[in-house]
This record gives C-alpha cells, structure tokens and sequence, in this order.
C-alpha cells in the first residue's frame, strides 16, 4: 500500500510504500540534494578572526571539565591533609571508606545501590 507525503522544503508530493517508523520530511530529490558529493573535495575554510570562533577553538576538555566542576575553596587544603591517606564514614550507614592518595573533594556514599541521594562522609582519621 503506497502512501502520499509532502515534501517540507519544496512543497511537492511523492508517493512510497507504507512502512513503519518515522515518516521522511523531505522528497527523495530534495534529500539528496543536501548531501555533499564525494566526486568534488570541498577547499578548506579560511581562518576567521572572528572572537567566537578563536574562543570556541581554544576550549579543551579540561576546561569544560573545570568549569562543570569546580573545586572547592577547601580544595588544596584537604589535598595537603590527605597526603598519607585518609579514613571516612558514611554518616547514614556507618560504612567505611579508606583513601590511600591524596583527595581534593569530601567522598560520598549511597547506602544502597539503588538510592537516589548521596551522603556525604565524616572524616574519622
């Protein structure tokens, strides 16, 4: 059984046979039209001196990571105090976790394996 569709870019009708799943938003012409050929190497860009594009390629992953997660201000402080490892105790479960580097961010814990919230450790040595 064949179904008739619209094409959303140039608003003509096709026909293709019934199938499951999403319905195409574009004709057949106009799909192919939007990929590029593989015949004809396309020219590299240019550089821009455009500001966005300089700060875009001058992010790393470390940034990204840095700003998602920033360190606390008690961070280098606890990094110090944790040189020799570390003991802490879930306040909720009493479970206990021995760190044997140096931490710059208080160790959490889920009780259970399914429990949504995280508690955060008491340092006990």
């Amino acid at each position: 059984m064949e179904e008739t569709l619209v094409c959303e870019a140039c608003q003509v009708s096709w026909k293709r046979q019934r199938s499951r799943g999403r319905k195409p938003r574009l004709c057949p012409t106009c799909l192919y039209a939007d990929q590029p050929q593989p015949s004809s190497p396309t020219p590299p860009n240019p550089p821009t001196t455009d500001s966005s594009t300089n700060y875009f390629s001058s992010l790393s992953i470390s940034k990204v990571v840095s700003t998602l997660h920033p360190k606390s201000s008690k961070a280098k402080e606890l990094m110090e105090s944790t040189q020799n490892g570390s003991k802490w105790k879930c306040p909720a479960c009493g479970h206990i976790i021995q760190v044997y580097v140096a931490i710059t961010d208080i160790p959490t814990h889920r009780c259970t394996p399914n429990m949504v919230s995280v508690k955060i450790c008491e340092r006990i040595d």
